[in-house]
């Protein structure tokens, strides 16, 4: 089933944690012993909404050899991989349920970076109709909903 904007119908019973001291709403899922946060920074203007994606995973495997430890080897990263995706379309929808006198702002998802090699994943994001903008002196991907 496909929504007004031509999205796949989203499942928005996914719990999303309000932390009112920065503004900031985020959910967790684990993914084979990994727990991976989705976090949604919301910054507002008069006209428009920018939800600011931010993703990380809890356990970190900086102390294992990935090529040589095959039997450790998980589907988890990849999944998790969608995960985010979905969720970091489902909670702009979610956003508007709540407030729904903001629901006729333009709404953008925003993603930015800390280094380059992080860059370099994101940009696959332009298949999604993503582009690479400049806002406030940072080049970012945006895209508006």
């Amino acid at each position: 089933m496909k929504t007004e904007n031509g999205l796949k119908k989203l499942d928005l019973n996914m719990e999303w944690i309000e932390d009112s001291d920065y503004y900031l709403w985020y959910t967790e899922e684990v993914f084979e012993g990994y727990t991976y946060r989705l976090s949604m920074s919301v910054h507002e203007s008069s006209k428009s909404i920018k939800f600011w994606v931010g993703a990380s995973s809890g356990k970190k495997r900086k102390d294992k050899n990935i090529y040589h430890d095959k039997e450790n080897k998980s589907l988890g990263g990849i999944k998790s991989l969608f995960w985010i995706k979905r969720m970091m379309y489902e909670f702009p929808i979610y956003y508007t349920k709540m407030y729904p006198w903001k629901a006729n702002k333009t709404k953008y998802i925003c993603v930015g970076w800390a280094d380059n090699r992080r860059r370099d994943i994101y940009q696959r994001l332009q298949k999604e109709g993503f582009q690479f903008i400049i806002d406030e002196g940072r080049k970012i991907l945006m895209k508006k909903l």
